[in-house]
């Protein structure tokens, strides 16, 4: 209750590193932190300020390069302005919205949400656990926070006026509803594109005597009985297979092509060639020819990866990084390009 002697404390004014930490706290992908060259998913959230001193954050979701062009494809659209707006955009907007609404001002804008500092928090009543209570809880009750092969299972992070759970799997949510049921906390369930949203707000009457029980039952459980592993017999190492000596003209059996800068190109070997659309395209040398005409050289290479090529003169004081790798979609995609192209070289690895 906000009196005169306790007036309600104010939010802090947002920045872009406090929303994108809480975001992810609470269980949503960054977009800028997910793609990788071996799983390309960057759909998430992307949030920027909205002005240099203007104390605003906006905060959108922004598809992944690699979903945008597999939806490009789909609806076989020829440039990217062709392509309409993606129909959940709104959805997720909205999802951000309700998540950094109690503790922000948010304001909804089509796909965007522009976050600005509260005059007012709203009161936490003194029931509601805090973030590190409930881990600790989940812990005891056996619940997995984090797998090695599924990643995180589930997230805590503490809201002005509740505590918010966010839940991975179905298995997992199950685990979670029966161990929060069995402390006595009182908790509301809803969905998001990602993950489900658990908001403890408060406990019940009888949480005392449920607690009793608990630590009652979990105290005469037997321990569970220590497992003995046979000891590992090594099996016997085999025994060396005979070299054969290998004649000097075989040492090198795949042919070299050596270009005018002194480059050298075999089949098999990954290179990388910058397009003159500004795209590196990576993959492997399945051939190398010469011109139909007996003239200059040709590598003929399956492209299987692609990313936007940094600039080849960057401004002063500007980043000079190439953008996100991702997977081709075409998977008998073949280049064929001039040996002595200045723009063909080993892959590079950045």
């Amino acid at each position: 209750m906000t009196t005169e002697n306790h007036p309600a404390a104010a939010g802090n004014p947002p920045s872009v590193t406090a929303v994108i930490k809480f975001l992810k706290s609470a269980g949503f992908q960054h977009s800028y932190a997910t793609e990788s060259i071996s799983e390309a998913t960057g759909s998430g959230a992307c949030v920027r300020a909205a002005g240099r001193h203007s104390g605003i954050v906006s905060v959108s979701w922004s598809e992944g390069d690699h979903d945008f062009v597999r939806r490009m494809s789909a609806l076989g659209a020829v440039s990217a302005s062709e392509v309409p707006e993606h129909p959940e955009a709104r959805d997720h907007a909205r999802e951000y919205a309700e998540a950094l609404a109690p503790r922000y001002h948010v304001r909804v804008d089509g796909t965007h949400v522009y976050v600005s500092a509260r005059p007012e928090l709203p009161a936490r009543p003194p029931t509601v656990p805090i973030a590190t209570t409930v881990r600790k809880a989940l812990a005891a009750a056996g619940v997995e926070e984090d797998s090695r092969r599924h990643g995180w299972l589930f997230r805590v992070v503490d809201q002005p006026d509740h505590t918010r759970v966010a839940v991975r799997s179905d298995e997992t949510l199950a685990a979670v509803r029966s161990a929060l049921e069995a402390e006595g906390w009182i908790f509301e369930q809803s969905e998001t594109w990602q993950h489900y949203a658990l908001k403890i707000t408060g406990s019940t009457p009888d949480r005392p005597a449920r607690l009793r029980a608990l630590r009652a039952e979990r105290a005469a459980r037997p321990p569970a009985p220590a497992v003995e592993e046979p000891p590992a017999v090594e099996p016997p190492a085999p025994a060396p297979a005979p070299v054969e000596p290998v004649a000097a003209e075989e040492v090198q059996r795949t042919p070299r092509h050596y270009s005018r800068s002194g480059v050298a190109y075999a089949v098999g070997m990954r290179v990388t060639y910058r397009d003159r659309t500004g795209f590196w395209r990576h993959g492997e040398i399945i051939e190398i020819s010469p011109a139909p005409d007996g003239g200059e050289r040709r590598v003929h290479f399956r492209v299987d990866a692609y990313q936007v090529a940094p600039a080849r003169r960057a401004a002063k004081h500007m980043p000079n990084r190439p953008g996100k790798r991702c997977p081709s979609l075409d998977s008998d995609d073949v280049w064929v390009v001039a040996l002595d192209d200045k723009d063909l070289g080993c892959e590079r690895i950045e």
